[in-house]
C-alpha cells in the first residue's frame, strides 16, 4: 500500500487498509523523501515548501496516524529514514538538508 505523505486522509486510508487486511500494525518504515538540486538563492519558495513538506511534516504526520494504533495496542516500531545529508550539506540542496536534519519521533 502507497499513501501520499502530504495527505493526512491518505495515510489513514492506508492505515486502516493495512488494519483491516492484516488485523494489527506492528511497523512503519518511513521513507518518503523529495530533492531537488537548486542554488539556495533561486530556490522557489514553493520548492522549498514542498520538500520540508513531504521529507519533514510528511514524517511528523506519518508517525502520527500510524504511532497511536501503536500506542493503544502496547506494541509497534517506527523506523525513520534519514539521510547522510542529516550530518553534511551537500551543494545546492538546502530544503533537503533542511527537512532530513531533525526527524520527529
Amino acid at each position: 500500500m502507497v499513501a501520499d505523505v502530504t495527505d493526512r486522509r491518505s495515510l489513514e486510508a492506508a492505515r486502516d487498509a493495512v488494519v483491516t487486511g492484516f488485523g494489527k500494525l506492528d511497523i512503519l518504515v518511513n521513507c518518503a523523501g523529495r530533492i531537488k538540486r537548486t542554488p539556495v538563492l533561486d530556490l522557489p519558495e514553493e520548492e522549498w515548501n514542498g520538500i520540508l513538506e513531504t521529507n519533514l511534516t510528511g514524517t511528523l504526520r506519518a508517525c502520527q496516524v500510524f504511532g497511536r494504533p501503536m500506542l493503544e495496542r502496547g506494541y509497534g516500531r517506527i523506523v525513520n529514514i534519514a539521510s547522510l545529508n542529516s550530518f553534511v550539506s551537500f551543494f545546492e540542496v538546502a530544503a533537503y538538508a533542511a527537512a532530513r536534519r531533525e526527524c520527529p519521533g
